[in-house]
């Protein structure tokens, strides 16, 4: 991700759900969390989750998805 933290797939059910964990700099884990987001071409850039995306025709396009951090 842009602040250096790495974000990891855990697992996946496709409709369903993602799991991901995330690590900070120095590699400690941070945090983990569940979302409804597909993990082909799955990238993060400028406070923002892209992902491939595939309609009904079989066309693909990409997804942008909006995220927020917050502390606990």
């Amino acid at each position: 991700m842009d602040n250096g933290w790495l974000a990891v797939i855990v697992d996946s059910i496709s409709g369903e759900y993602t799991l991901f964990d995330i690590f900070d700099k120095e590699g400690k884990s941070i945090a983990q969390f569940m979302a409804n987001i597909p993990t082909e071409g799955l990238f993060f850039k400028n406070g923002k989750a892209y992902a491939l995306a595939t309609t009904e025709e079989g066309y693909k396009f990409v997804k942008r998805y909006s995220f927020e951090v917050k502390e606990n």
